[in-house]
């Protein structure tokens, strides 16, 4: 499947500086902002910017990352401030490999960045990708419903999660664990390796998800 490229963005404007806009566009930013400042007296400012092959889901992914900061369901601005925008869009590029923002500079994937848990056994990154896309490559049904997983332990962690649909991946490769994954209608992914911190996880596998890793 090819993927559509273009680009997210999250910009304000000075006239109401309490609003960020979470949008996206397969034209260039500055066609973009062109013609969202011809309906406005001063021109939107820009906090961050990616580009990804398949936007549209990245851009669903962000507005249920920042949902609790949504001004209006129907509407794309949200009350939020300016690191917590760039901290999320930096594990978009982190995550999904992306190698350009806003001001051009170069970004690599670090795979050697480390998860640690519970028991402070290690995992790299790069070997979780390598993982899910080596098993779920072997057997495209490895993410069968798993009802032996109490979801309430998950929803304690994160109420915004809402409605989870928990599945398995029987081993981590080499070390015996069990790692869980659960998918939420279908788009927002997210793996819990035993107690290493949910939240995390949960954009980490999203944007894994994005890769295209796990279609």
């Amino acid at each position: 499947m090819v993927k559509e490229e273009g680009t997210v963005y999250a910009i304000r404007n000075p006239l109401f500086r309490m609003y960020v806009k979470i949008g996206i566009t397969s034209d260039t930013m500055k066609k973009r902002l062109f013609s969202l400042n011809t309906s406005v007296p001063k021109d939107f400012e820009i906090i961050d910017t990616v580009r990804v092959k398949n936007y549209k889901t990245v851009e669903k992914l962000l507005h249920t990352l920042f949902k609790e900061y949504r001004y209006n369901e129907s509407r794309e601005f949200f009350i939020v401030s300016d690191d917590k925008i760039k901290e999320h869009f930096s594990y978009i590029r982190e995550l999904a490999g992306i190698e350009e923002n806003i001001s051009l500079t170069r970004l690599k994937v670090n795979s050697k960045s480390v998860i640690e848990t519970d028991k402070h056994e290690h995992i790299t990154r790069g070997q979780l990708v390598e993982f899910i896309k080596e098993e779920h490559d072997k057997n495209p049904g490895i993410l069968r419903k798993y009802t032996g997983l109490n979801s309430s332990k998950v929803f304690a962690r994160n109420k915004n999660f809402g409605k989870i649909k928990i599945y398995p991946i029987p081993k981590l490769a080499g070390n015996g664990r069990t790692m869980t994954v659960a998918i939420e209608k279908d788009i927002n992914v997210y793996v819990n390796y035993s107690s290493f911190d949910i939240s995390q996880a949960y954009r980490q596998y999203q944007l894994l998800f994005l890769r295209g890793e796990l279609e």
